[in-house]
């Protein structure tokens, strides 16, 4: 099976081709047909068309263009990277998965690149070994750690106006806890949302493509997601944490390549020091590699400083 991207990658315009195509063609295997008018491969014909021309040459529409179908599908390289028997279970989520149209639109449900974001974060937990059952039914995806098996609802986020909304819908998909036993955590992927905010990252090195990508998911945890919570109520219903994923595309150094770098930020809801935050931390070493940092306040302030909210500009648009 084809491995998917580490965290932090260069997608080659000229070689991704041919491993989208693999993708494709392992995933057809699992009944994900990609017929010539659905999104899937309209993304192949982009990278085709778009990545045989020299970068110079490109418009700045069709650098967006181009952008936006490569990193739409690396995310399903990753997916395609699952092991044939879980996506051998989940045939019905993959066929959703060309649904949709080539752009997203933020103002509308878009179950396609929902069922995109559990399953790249399914094929994440595997390259750690972190995939857990597909035939237990509860949260989106069973996180694997040396003290069990615990349910993840993920929730995809497209606008900063929704969360809220996801966190309530992730505690109702996940269900009561029992008494006294540690129970999931919600999965909030901001990717989408951030990028609709801030646009693709430009930097001139890679280390400044990283900070500039934390500092971004950083003002925008500050400025929507802290204060949309209700962390009592969360709490209540026997949910370890919440986990901030954000997947950040863009350039560096002026290459027409497309960096890019997958973090996440862990919101514990349990006490300090107890069994169910040592469960909670084993689920975030099975999702993330590198060292963990510890968040604080003037981390959180500099970064607001830096990329203000509210600012909101178009990740892509049509020709």
């Amino acid at each position: 099976m084809p491995d998917p991207f580490p965290s932090d990658s260069v997608i080659e315009n000229t070689e991704f081709l041919a491993v989208y195509r693999a993708a494709l063609v392992r995933l057809q295997r699992f009944g994900l047909s990609a017929n010539p008018t659905c999104r899937l491969a309209v993304y192949e014909r982009r990278i085709a068309e778009l990545g045989a021309i020299d970068e110079a040459e490109l418009s700045s529409d069709q650098r967006l263009v181009l952008a936006n179908a490569l990193c739409e599908a690396s995310i399903i390289v990753d997916i395609a990277s699952l092991p044939d028997r879980y996506l051998d279970a989940i045939r019905p989520r993959l066929l959703t998965l060309k649904a949709g149209s080539e752009f997203e639109n933020v103002e509308k449900p878009d179950r396609a690149r929902d069922a995109a974001a559990e399953l790249q974060f399914a094929a994440r937990c595997h390259t750690r070994g972190g995939l857990g059952d597909p035939a237990m039914h509860r949260g989106d995806v069973l996180v694997r750690t040396p003290s069990g098996q615990f349910p993840a609802e993920i929730k995809r986020v497209s606008s900063s106006n929704r969360i809220r909304q996801r966190v309530k819908e992730a505690v109702s998909q996940l269900g009561p806890a029992k008494e006294g036993e540690p129970w999931g955590v919600i999965v909030l992927d901001v990717s989408a949302a951030v990028r609709m905010h801030f646009g693709f990252v430009e930097a001139n090195t890679m280390p400044e493509f990283l900070d500039i990508a934390g500092q971004q998911v950083t003002s925008f945890l500050r400025h929507y997601v802290i204060g949309a919570l209700n962390y009592n109520e969360v709490a209540r219903e026997g949910i370890l944490g919440i986990l901030v994923r954000h997947v950040a595309y863009g350039w560096v150094g002026g290459s027409g390549n497309v960096r890019r770098s997958i973090s996440t930020q862990a919101l514990p809801l349990v006490e300090e020091g107890g069994l169910s935050e040592s469960i909670f931390l084993e689920i975030t070493r099975s999702i993330e590699t590198g060292e963990s940092v510890e968040g604080n306040e003037d981390a959180m302030r500099a970064a607001v400083d830096a990329y203000p909210l509210p600012i909101r500009r178009r990740a892509a648009r049509r020709e």
